[in-house]
């Protein structure tokens, strides 16, 4: 029975660490407006201090967890304005850096300094494009170009490749 009640704690505790409380939050929303109902449901959207996450600062607060590139970028540079919105939308959709753990990484390489503990997701892509819009727009290019051809090259990528499409290479040949 312990163990059940430790393997739901460690899921919450992961979509908590996936996920921006605002998502979660529409989420339970969601469910909510379908019909479905739950004690959990309750819990979450309490407004007992009891069972509230403890606020960290109000510049965590004024932060807004969506990625936001300014407008102006649009007008005055409208090439690098492109490349950012593609590559957030690729990251929003996960078609690259599958986990945040990439997502990290990637903001390491960029900024020595870049220090991230147990942000979500989407907290972790806003702050990538941060870093990415004070670069040059060939500078961007070349970082998403290697960002995609290192996920090209991965062996998790080559296996999902394969058990998707299959080995193309010992296609049967068809007699006519």
């Amino acid at each position: 029975m312990k163990s059940k009640i430790l393997h739901i704690a460690l899921r919450i505790a992961l979509i908590q660490e996936e996920f921006s409380e605002t998502e979660i939050s529409e989420a339970v929303n969601l469910l909510q407006e379908a019909g479905v109902t739950s004690n959990l449901f309750t819990y979450l959207s309490s407004n007992n201090s009891k069972f509230q996450p403890k606020s960290f600062s109000s510049k965590a607060k004024s932060e807004s967890p969506k990625t936001q590139i300014p407008i102006d970028l649009k007008n005055n540079e409208p090439e690098k304005y492109k490349l950012l919105i593609e590559f957030e939308s690729s990251l929003k959709n996960k078609e690259i850096l599958i986990e945040s753990v990439e997502i990290r990484r990637l903001c390491e390489s960029l900024d020595k300094n870049f220090f991230s503990s147990k942000k979500s997701r989407l907290d972790l892509i806003h702050q990538l494009i941060q870093l990415l819009i004070s670069r040059t727009v060939e500078e961007i290019a070349t970082i998403i170009n290697e960002v995609k051809n290192k996920e090209k090259e991965d062996p998790y990528y080559k296996l999902s490749t394969f058990l998707i499409d299959g080995d193309s290479s010992h296609k049967p040949e068809v007699e006519e």
